[in-house]
C-alpha cells in the first residue's frame, strides 16, 4: 500500500469521498509513486483547500496551500536548522522560527507520523516544534526551491492551482491564521 493509505480510508470511510474516487486515488498514488494525498488532489477528486482543510481539522494543527507556500520568503538561516537530508527524509519543510521561545514551524503532510516533532526539535535544537499541514508535491517543491535554489520549482503546481476556482483562504484552519502576511505568529521572526 502506497504511503498516506490510511489517509485515503478515512476519506472514503467519512464519505468525503466516494468508493470508485477512493480506488482511482490508491491506483494513481501506486502507479505515480506518490503519497495517496497528492493522488487525491492530482486527480481532482478533493480541491487542495478541501483536503488540506480536513487534513488540518484530524491533525489538530493549520494547513499551509501550495500558493502561500510558494510564496513564502524563508531566512536561508532558517534551513541551517533542518537540513536538507532531513527535510526530505522526514517530508517536512522549515517555514517559521520563532526566536523567544525557540519555536521552529514547519510543514509536513502527516505531522503525526515518525515523531516528526521530536526529530526536528533534536536536529534543530530548539524548545519546541510546530507541524503544520501542506501538501506532498508542495513540501518537495519547497525543498527544491528553497535548498536547491530552483526558481522553477513551483511552477508547474503553482500554474496548475490557478486552474482551480480560489479557495476562501488557502492557509489556515478554517481561515484566520496567516503566518506570512497579516495576523498570527506576530512574533515569528527570521533568524538573522
Amino acid at each position: 500500500m502506497p504511503e498516506g493509505s490510511a489517509v485515503l480510508e478515512r476519506l472514503r470511510d467519512e464519505g468525503i469521498i466516494a468508493d470508485d474516487q477512493y480506488q482511482a486515488a490508491l491506483l494513481e498514488a501506486m502507479a505515480a509513486g506518490c503519497r495517496c494525498e497528492e493522488a487525491v488532489v492530482r486527480l481532482g477528486v478533493l480541491p487542495e483547500a478541501q483536503l488540506l482543510k480536513t487534513l488540518a481539522g484530524w491533525y489538530r494543527t493549520q494547513f499551509i496551500g501550495t500558493e502561500k507556500l510558494s510564496r513564502a520568503d524563508i531566512d536561508p538561516q532558517l534551513l541551517r536548522l533542518v537540513p536538507r537530508r532531513i527535510a526530505n527524509r522526514l517530508g517536512i519543510f522549515p517555514v517559521l522560527y520563532k526566536r523567544r521561545s525557540r519555536q521552529l514551524v514547519v510543514v509536513s503532510v502527516a505531522p503525526n507520523e515518525g515523531d516528526i516533532e521530536k526529530q526536528v526539535q533534536m536536529v534543530a535544537d530548539v524548545h519546541k516544534v510546530a507541524v503544520l499541514v501542506a501538501r506532498p508535491a508542495a513540501i518537495e517543491a519547497a525543498i527544491k526551491k528553497h535548498y536547491d535554489r530552483d526558481p522553477r520549482a513551483f511552477a508547474n503546481l503553482v500554474k496548475r492551482r490557478r486552474r482551480e476556482p480560489p479557495p476562501p483562504s488557502d492557509f489556515g484552519m478554517g481561515g484566520g491564521f496567516d503566518a506570512f502576511g497579516s495576523g498570527g505568529f506576530d512574533d515569528f521572526e527570521s533568524l538573522a
